[in-house]
């Protein structure tokens, strides 16, 4: 009997499973568990719970930061350098009581492990901001001074600063650099709780509306992003994921593509979502389960990372090639000794950021909090 090439390649397939990380649409390959020095780490732990009223610690407290680390938001890689990024941080002198005095938004060098705080190039401190990069050192972010909001643009490079004045607004969320067309997609909160999302041209600064809050659609915190082909997700209240169409340049009623829910309503809160830079595939992350992606008019929910008791995944980004997940990443360490008397119970936590295949692969910490 003859055996064709494709038999040869069978067979090399069929070896290779055992030593290949998954394909990008495949749900099968390396581990999918959080990975601590190239060996699978996930522990359960026993349940914390209020001894008073029996609801669980993720509802009302039961955890807090170890004294004298740094609790990290929203790391984002710099798509113009693969080297470097971004973030915030709290410092807490006090396990449950952080100083808020002390907020940083830090450039962090990767290879060099080194970090650059933005005040030293633009001359004051921001702490938690809302923000976004585009693909030429610049970061927009927006920040309320004097009683009136403003949406800048801070070159990291140089320094140079712009203002645009965003007349009534407090602060904005859910902001994202367009590709396609170089706006600024972000989310409005108003003085008078009113909520629009918009799309804004900074040179011109004119302002599109895409959205308001009243058609009930929830654009949540700052997890709002377009993807390459203009589609634009979002969570409703219920706890649906929807993902919209908005044509380029049309800014009329919302073209709605697909919902899903994702069995996670009492956690909704804690979503981050980030759109592959080449591809129309949603990744998101969870605290309570993990890492997923779903792919754009196909109902599949893929995981890739799933959320142990010792450790978390949220704030994702991806690298501008498609290659990489970068994710902040909780450890989270159980005592019997509960810092409060009514709990049976607490977790002691320490956030650190990691990169990671785009498959989920090849797991490693790039910078830690403490």
């Amino acid at each position: 009997m003859k055996y064709s090439g494709n038999w040869h390649w069978l067979l090399y397939c069929l070896f290779a499973i055992g030593f290949s990380c998954r394909k990008y649409n495949d749900p099968w390959g390396c581990s999918d568990c959080p990975m601590v020095d190239g060996k699978c780490d996930c522990e359960n732990y026993p349940k914390i719970k209020d001894t008073n009223t029996g609801i669980s610690f993720y509802v009302l407290g039961g955890e807090s930061y170890k004294t004298n680390t740094y609790n990290i938001y929203n790391p984002q890689i710099n798509p113009a350098n693969s080297n470097q990024i971004a973030f915030t941080e709290l410092f807490y002198k006090e396990q449950y009581a952080a100083d808020d005095t002390l907020w940083r938004f830090v450039l962090y060098d990767i290879v060099g492990n080194t970090k650059t705080f933005l005040s030293s190039i633009i001359g004051f401190e921001l702490g938690m901001v809302h923000y976004c990069w585009d693909h030429k050192n610049n970061i927009y972010l927006n920040y309320n001074e004097g009683g009136k909001g403003y949406m800048a643009r801070i070159n990291t490079i140089s320094g140079s600063q712009e203002l645009k004045e965003l007349p009534d607004v407090e602060f904005t969320s859910g902001m994202t650099w367009i590709k396609s067309n170089g706006k600024i997609g972000f989310e409005a909160y108003y003085s008078n709780n009113k909520r629009l999302y918009y799309m804004m041209d900074f040179e011109s600064g004119d302002i599109d509306t895409i959205a308001d809050y009243l058609d009930k659609i929830y654009f949540n915190y700052y997890q709002v992003r377009f993807s390459k082909d203009m589609y634009l997700n979002c969570l409703r209240p219920n706890g649906d994921i929807t993902y919209y169409h908005v044509p380029d340049g049309d800014t009329g009623t919302l073209a709605k593509k697909w919902q899903f829910n994702f069995k996670m309503k009492e956690h909704m809160d804690y979503f981050s979502y980030y759109w592959h830079p080449n591809k129309n595939v949603l990744f998101m992350a969870n605290e309570h389960s993990g890492i997923h992606y779903a792919t754009v008019n196909k109902h599949n929910i893929v995981r890739i990372k799933k959320a142990c008791d010792n450790y978390r995944y949220s704030d994702i980004s991806i690298s501008e090639d498609g290659q990489h997940i970068y994710a902040l990443r909780t450890h989270c360490e159980y005592s019997k000794d509960a810092k409060l008397t009514n709990y049976n119970g607490w977790l002691y936590k320490n956030d650190e950021i990691v990169v990671m295949d785009i498959d989920g692969c090849n797991e490693e910490v790039v910078y830690r909090g403490y």
